[in-house]
């Protein structure tokens, strides 16, 4: 190791112009990778395209069409309701079915009104049939099944739906569709109506726009704000300029690497650029430190340049190897886009380290008088390692104690966080899409909800009546759940059609025969226009029955703890093979994966961290107390969440991997000062001193300035990245508490001996 160092620095020292080209010459060539970028924001992101979970989701939109649809929501108090409104609704109805991608569209205005006449069935639209609005409302109020659907029980809001055909291979191009609603919206706004956009689509492109639009605000925000806190520290340009530099060559390989393997991008991986800023600067701020440091001494450029080449070797190669390995262990899951993120910054922190070795050795040595005027500020009195050390020692076994408490304390109240994976929560309270749901929430019930399968197991098997009958009783039996609002089946048309041939029924009532059950449908479809069959409800070779379930509830976790019981009492209590289709197994399996990457990521990176100090400090007792002051943020960290309502979902999950990765970096670098110290044979205060007076003010400046890059994403509309960037710059806060104040007490207290084994 000590002769491959040798060497590697004789190179940076003797070579700067290739050193300052190769980082150059590296970004150009993977960015060549960009021009495969492609990006995604679908459900069908979190899975393989081959996964069971996806090829179930295909399955069911190929029995019963897409999932993704559009919507607009229309109030108007009923007082203010017309005949020209009602002429509205059936424009807007047809407007839609032009918008592009359209397959279905579902509303009041053609919600179909079942009747006869004479011997004759009539299947006509609701808005053919009423003179004024004194007979619609009359009609609605009659009709359960359309309200929290289709129109709210104050018979003030509306909800108009236009489903997209579903794709199988491409993504769907959601802008297109949501772009043409948007305009359509506009001109009704125009036209006096208060008019709201949601949906799956709108969501899922908002999705899209809220990450491109933060990416725009944090990443000149972030480079802003590393730009001023450098130069306040180093008041020298060339240092500025190449740390800068430095993050966005960083940031273009790692992008170029993103797009030539293959990953798609998405929401998640716009966390990258913070994340990688962090790696880049944790490397060069301690080499510029240390270099400063030697010129104040008296020492020329080019020894201070090698003295800091060779100081910062093993720690930067320490702290850059658990930092990528952090970020593997967070790729361990089934998460493609988690995946994505861990492998992409894995690569970023490898190219970091030697694009920091590389620019910092070339830049220097190509323009050694750039870097003489740089002022590096003296330490406050606060940082005097001598004063603050005797504080240290004299209190330790209180701070043992105090942080000792605090960790119970956290893991007591980090019970408490909940866990919910809910899109629609993902977005800020400014944001349209938000205040669109919040607003229809206000007015409609049962906005969320499930699509349950039922399968009778053969070919026309759904058109048995002891089947149907099972299935009628089965949703009874789920409707008396209060948080159940409605049940859509193509039982309740049936029931129309049979109340309709059979007007003696005193109740409406499934058909008895199979034969009737057949010729009704038979009659209902041949009624119905262009693009309005029954195959969103049931397949078309009538072996399955879809229900559509809305309920109240708001959170993943709850409508996954219910759907398991609609599934169960389907099986146990009816005989019936039902399951959940369509995107809420993704949804809910994406939550469950939550919580076992969290686990999975923060236990192997814990593990894999403290083999590797062991194997670096060859010292067992070194590496465990090391590790102590890293995992006592992550659980404040978690302590945070619970006490301000932020929910563990796919965003903050990998808070905890990414923050132990870029902490520990502080860690490693303190401990190696301290133990090259104590090698020089200084006792273990005196090392601790020294340590704190040189390592300690690089840390400090280290974590002000991602503290502060991360804090910019405050400003973010996309709540994961909002949280994501807060609880970094608490947890990193903390960490750096931690290094400063426990690490230096547990050694203290039961590091007392002298370094006896060599360090490098």
């Amino acid at each position: 190791m000590s002769k491959l160092k040798n060497s590697f620095i004789s190179f940076l020292i003797g070579r700067p112009l290739v050193c300052l080209i190769i980082p150059f010459l590296l970004t150009l060539l993977f960015s060549i990778g960009l021009l495969r970028f492609k990006s995604n924001y679908t459900p069908r992101i979190w899975f393989e395209k081959n996964s069971p979970d996806i090829v179930q989701l295909d399955n069911f939109e190929k029995m019963f069409g897409g999932e993704q649809f559009v919507s607009i929501g229309i109030y108007l108090p009923k007082e203010e309701l017309t005949q020209e409104h009602l002429k509205k609704f059936a424009d807007i109805t047809q407007k839609l079915w032009l918008l592009p991608d359209i397959i279905r569209v579902e509303t009041i205005s053609n919600y179909n009104d079942i009747r006869g006449e004479e011997d004759e069935i009539i299947v006509e639209p609701l808005s053919d049939n009423f003179q004024n609005k004194e007979q619609f409302l009359e009609k609605v109020k009659a009709m359960e099944t359309i309200k929290n659907i289709f129109i709210s029980p104050s018979y003030d809001y509306y909800i108009f739906n236009a489903y997209l055909k579903p794709y199988f291979e491409d993504n769907p191009n959601f802008s297109k569709v949501v772009d043409a609603t948007k305009k359509y919206v506009e001109e009704l706004r125009s036209s006096g109506f208060k008019v709201f956009l949601l949906g799956p689509a709108a969501v899922t492109n908002a999705f899209r726009k809220v990450t491109a639009s933060d990416l725009e605000k944090m990443i000149p925000l972030m480079f802003l704000v590393t730009l001023l806190l450098l130069w306040f520290q180093f008041r020298n340009l060339a240092t500025v300029v190449v740390s800068i530099g430095l993050i966005a060559l960083t940031i273009g390989v790692s992008m170029g690497f993103l797009s030539s393997v293959g990953i798609v991008y998405n929401g998640i991986a716009g966390a990258l650029p913070g994340i990688l800023m962090a790696i880049c600067l944790a490397d060069s701020i301690h080499l510029f430190t240390t270099f400063y440091q030697q010129k104040q001494l008296g020492k020329t450029t080019k020894e201070s340049l090698k003295y800091s080449l060779e100081r910062n070797f093993l720690p930067t190669i320490l702290t850059s190897l658990t930092t990528a390995i952090s970020f593997i262990t967070i790729a361990q899951t089934d998460l493609v886009p988690v995946q994505g993120l861990g492998y992409v910054a894995s690569f970023g922190a490898i190219m970091a380290w030697w694009y920091t070795y590389f620019l910092f050795a070339g830049a220097i040595g190509v323009k050694p008088d750039w870097f003489d005027s740089a002022k590096v500020i003296k330490s406050t009195p606060f940082l005097n390692g001598v004063k603050y050390m005797k504080f240290i020692n004299k209190f330790k076994n209180t701070i043992i104690l105090f942080f000792g408490l605090l960790f119970l304390l956290s893991l007591f109240i980090s019970r408490h966080i909940e866990v919910n994976s809910d899109p629609v929560l993902y977005f800020s309270e400014g944001m349209d899409i938000k205040k669109s749901y919040d607003f229809s929430k206000t007015k409609m019930d049962g906005l969320k909800g499930i699509n349950i399968v039922v399968d009778s197991g053969e070919v026309d098997g759904a058109k048995d009546p002891l089947f149907l009958k099972q299935v009628d009783s089965f949703i009874e039996e789920i409707k008396k759940d209060p948080e159940i609002v409605q049940v859509r089946s193509i039982l309740t048309t049936l029931k129309e059609i049979n109340g309709v041939l059979k007007p003696e029924l005193v109740e409406k009532q499934l058909p008895d025969s199979k034969k009737a059950v057949a010729e009704q449908l038979f009659l209902y479809q041949i009624s119905l226009p262009s693009g309005a069959g029954i195959e969103n409800l049931m397949t078309i070779d009538y072996s399955k029955i879809l229900l559509r379930v809305s309920w109240t509830l708001e959170s993943v976790n709850e409508g996954l703890e219910k759907a398991k019981e609609i599934e169960k009492k389907a099986r146990e209590k009816f005989s019936l093979n039902a399951y959940v289709g369509g995107n809420f197994p993704i949804y809910s399996k994406v939550n469950n994966l939550v919580v076992q990457s969290f686990l999975k990521s923060m236990s192997m990176t814990i593990l894999i961290v403290s083999l590797i100090l062991l194997v670096v400090f060859k010292d067992l007792l070194i590496s465990f107390l090391s590790m102590l002051p890293n995992i006592l943020p992550l659980v404040i960290g978690t302590m945070v969440m619970a006490l301000s309502g932020i929910f563990l979902d796919i965003g903050t999950s990998i808070v905890a991997a990414i923050c132990l990765g870029i902490a520990v970096d502080d860690t490693i670098h303190f401990v190696s000062s301290y133990l090259r110290n104590k090698k020089e044979g200084l006792e273990h205060l005196d090392a601790l001193e020294k340590t704190f007076n040189g390592t300690g003010k690089a840390l400090i400046l280290t974590t002000v300035i991602l503290v502060f890059g991360f804090g910019v994403f405050v400003f973010a509309d996309f709540l994961p990245n909002r949280y994501f960037g807060m609880l970094c710059a608490i947890v990193l806060s903390f960490a750096l508490f931690t290094d400063l104040v426990l690490l230096p007490a547990v050694l203290i207290k039961w590091d007392r001996r002298s370094l006896k084994k060599d360090f490098p």
